[in-house]
């Protein structure tokens, strides 16, 4: 069977990364948690997932370091690679189906992004490259 690790990195997202958990939680097989030094609550979130594997890397002010470094710990077949403040659509279920008959090493998916305005949060649905082999 075909296995989905998901991977995101975190730096104090108390106010996001629990929904972004919960979005995930039944569609992959681990989900991977690079934190760069949060001092909220954050880890705690994170505790509350039995799929949840945490690493720590400093934050050095470079995403793609950081998201690579989370990369590096999937252990999985596909890498869905997720933002903390972005939550799976409805139709993320579909991404085991997918990746057990895939046409493709690179896929489309639906997400909501929560947008930081001046103290309020916004949901937009966009599409985004984030399922590869």
């Amino acid at each position: 069977m075909t296995s989905i690790s998901a991977c995101m990195i975190a730096l104090n997202e108390e106010e996001f990364i629990k929904p972004a958990l919960e979005s995930l939680e039944y569609v992959v097989d681990e989900i991977i948690v690079v934190d760069g030094g949060s001092t909220d609550a954050t880890l705690d979130i994170c505790d509350e997932f039995k799929k949840v594997k945490v690493f720590h890397k400093k934050w050095i002010d470079d995403f793609g370091a950081q998201r690579e470094y989370a990369l590096r710990q999937a252990k999985c077949d596909w890498i869905l690679s997720i933002d903390a403040d972005e939550i799976l659509s409805d139709e993320g279920f579909l991404l085991k189906e997918v990746a057990e008959k895939p046409v493709s090493n690179n896929y489309n998916i639906e997400y909501e992004h929560f947008i930081r305005d001046f103290g309020h949060v916004d949901a937009t649905q966009e599409i985004h490259v984030g399922i590869r082999r």
